[in-house]
């Protein structure tokens, strides 16, 4: 897809804030004359290009979604937050909402008491209160549904890992795990439509992470190879095993895009247009800072064991 504009006059555009500009390939400025580029207050900088901002919109023509092993070698070494939902048989663990017994008021058919024992007056407004705490994205059924509801809810679970070179450096006493930097994952595969899509990619900052022993690279692309069409089932031979190799301060995404068929016969610039969000996982900052705004994102803390006999 391209478009050339012409116009025999000037150009004004006024921006009230932010100005950006955001190209897969190369940008260039030509002129007859003289090009000005002026900053009233810091000049001019220079520095390493940004991605552009994603659209976070879904479909199910695909879905990815993250949970952990269930073969035993998870036992909780790595912090890896997600909203416990209905998997269809997938997943081992309750759905969250039917294992919520108390902390709301519960009158057994009377009006609810308003005191301040709960902080919530039933189960569905608890659980509502606990889908708050995660990111949401929206996920266009379809086809579309000839009634409502048309669209469902991704909640996007939150990662946590050391840094490896924290990790290597730490001096932990005899038989006690050194602070985690790996993470091993299932993925939950959906895809619809009618057509199987060209891949499912998983895209990440490889300054920051190795997935699967790739660092993301058009030349060395971590792939989810069950991309055929089907219903929610776990990708057997997909699971993403995440290495942070560096620290950093804010928060990182790890995300999968989906490239509808025909797409990567292409150009890398039409790929990018036409390619959907799939899924998305949080990585929390690891590096603590300093100066005025200084923050602890991994803290040392002191605990103390007490046997107790019962």
């Amino acid at each position: 897809m391209s478009r050339t504009r012409i116009v025999g006059g000037k150009i004004t555009e006024i921006v009230g804030g932010d100005y950006k500009i955001y190209s897969a390939e190369n940008i260039e400025i030509n002129s007859q004359k003289h090009i000005s580029i002026n900053g009233n207050e810091n000049g001019v900088t220079y520095g390493n290009p940004k991605k552009p901002p994603t659209l976070d919109k879904m479909t199910t023509e695909c879905v990815v979604e993250f949970r952990t092993k269930q073969d035993g070698t998870y036992t909780g070494q790595f912090g890896f937050d997600w909203l416990r939902v209905d998997d269809n048989g997938l997943t081992t663990e309750a759905k969250y909402e039917d294992c919520i017994e108390n902390g709301y008021e519960a009158p057994n058919g009377k009006a609810p008491r308003r005191d301040a024992n709960t902080e919530y007056e039933s189960k569905d407004e608890a659980f509502k209160a606990l889908k708050k705490e995660y990111p949401k994205i929206k996920v266009d059924i379809v086809p579309k549904p000839a009634v409502a509801p048309f669209t469902k809810d991704y909640f996007v679970p939150y990662l946590a890992l050391f840094p490896k070179p924290y990790s290597d450096a730490a001096v932990v006493p005899t038989g006690m795990p050194k602070p985690p930097y790996e993470a091993e994952l299932r993925t939950l595969v959906e895809v619809g439509g009618t057509d199987a899509p060209d891949q499912i990619r998983v895209v990440f900052n490889k300054n920051y992470f190795e997935i699967n022993g790739k660092d993301g690279s058009d030349t060395n692309p971590v792939l989810i190879s069950d991309k055929a069409i089907g219903v929610k089932r776990e990708a057997t031979a997909d699971t993403l095993k995440i290495k942070c190799i560096s620290e950093f301060e804010n928060k990182q995404e790890i995300n999968v895009y989906v490239y509808p068929k025909g797409s990567l016969a292409k150009s890398i610039a039409e790929q990018l247009m036409e390619r959907k969000l799939a899924g998305r996982i949080i990585v929390l900052p690891n590096k603590n800072t300093t100066g005025q705004h200084a923050v602890k994102n991994i803290k040392e803390l002191k605990f103390v064991f007490v046997r107790v006999k019962t």
